[in-house]
């Protein structure tokens, strides 16, 4: 049986912002009959750093096209899956940010 996998990344800093690229593939036509699969694998980073403030963003898609040859039955089946996920975060302790506001209402009380 025959399986290729191949896999790329690449990420770039430009002064306050970055940024990372991921692709993985996998094919295979499987070791026996059913047991074949595609799976296609992409994802990528973002981050942006604003007076401290530490942003990003990051998502994610997989898809996985594969043979489940006994997993559900004694008979032939397939399955088709697609996965999408996103995150956005903000990392606000290192900017100070909590400690400019507690230094604004300390002093206003």
């Amino acid at each position: 049986f025959t399986s290729k996998t191949g896999k790329i990344s690449v990420s770039r800093k430009w002064n306050k912002f970055a940024n990372r690229l991921s692709f993985e593939k996998k094919v295979s036509d499987g070791f026996t009959f059913d047991t074949d699969y595609d799976i296609t694998n992409l994802s990528n980073r973002l981050e942006y750093n604003f007076s401290g403030l530490e942003t990003g963003f990051s998502f994610g898609y997989l898809k996985k096209d594969l043979g489940a040859r006994g997993f559900y039955a004694d008979y032939p089946s397939f399955e088709w899956t697609k996965t999408y996920i996103s995150k956005i975060d903000f990392n606000f302790e290192k900017s100070g940010f909590f400690r400019k506001i507690c230094e604004r209402v300390c002093e206003s009380a």
